[in-house]
């Protein structure tokens, strides 16, 4: 099956709804934890996202220079936008490559639902204390 045909565009819609939709509700539930508790689920999401991210899009980096780098399509300064490199990317080279796009991307967004978190949970545990 090749890139972007329905099937797959379908498969990443729906992902991208379930996470919507999880992301709400612990979003939710973040606001019913104490602070204790949400600086605890917060600060190991961001945890998480970190030991995930980092060195996956560090390999992301890695896999796509060596993939396009031999055919001199590179510029100085390619790593610091290098999204518009995957483009160039044959299909062979797109499954050595994107994966570990995906996992440092989604390292990339547990790291900001767990800020989100954080700042979710003490502006609960502010309103809380204010009210009463």
């Amino acid at each position: 099956m090749a890139r972007g045909e329905p099937r797959e565009v379908i498969v990443r819609e729906l992902v991208y709804a379930v996470l919507i939709i999880g992301s709400l509700l612990g979003l939710g539930a973040m606001s019913a934890l104490s602070w204790e508790q949400g600086l605890q689920v917060s600060s190991g999401l961001i945890l998480f996202g970190m030991i995930l991210g980092v060195p996956t899009g560090v390999i992301y980096h890695v896999q796509l220079y060596r993939a396009l780098a031999p055919g001199g399509v590179m510029s100085a300064g390619w790593y610091w936008n290098p999204m518009k490199y995957n483009k160039m990317l044959t299909d062979e080279q797109w499954g050595a490559v994107m994966p570990w796009c995906y996992a440092g991307a989604f390292g990339f967004v547990v790291i900001m639902g767990g800020i989100v978190a954080l700042a979710i949970a003490v502006l609960s545990t502010w309103a809380q204390m204010s009210a009463g």
